[in-house]
């Protein structure tokens, strides 16, 4: 896994081509992220299912209620297929966009 630590968010990215050691290693190293915006980049595996996404709903719904965003970059996937709790785009540019929009929402809500 390579780590990307900016000011906005962490970004998390997959250097193996299999989902299981990708995600096992995520679970193992990263369990303590719910205070940050974290970008996890899944380009690299292929063949990924929406099973795989599920996967990450209690994650994301952690940062939900810790007031930080999740978001996953992943392509190929059929967006009506995808659970609500996690963010899934195709690139960076919209996950960090995703970050921006939720950050502002949080914002507006605080007001």
């Amino acid at each position: 896994m390579k780590l990307n630590k900016t000011e906005k968010y962490i970004q998390i990215t997959s250097e193996t081509t299999d989902f299981s050691d990708f995600y096992t290693n995520f679970t193992k190293d990263f369990q303590n992220t719910e205070s940050d915006n974290v970008i996890i980049d899944l380009l690299s595996i292929k063949n990924i299912e929406v099973k795989n996404i599920e996967l990450f709903i209690n994650i994301a719904e952690k940062h939900h209620e810790n007031g930080t965003s999740f978001v996953v970059i992943s392509k190929d996937l059929n967006i009506d297929e995808l659970p609500d709790e996690v963010n899934v785009v195709p690139t960076l540019i919209e996950a960090i966009d995703v970050i921006d929009m939720e950050e502002m929402q949080r914002d507006l809500l605080d007001m």
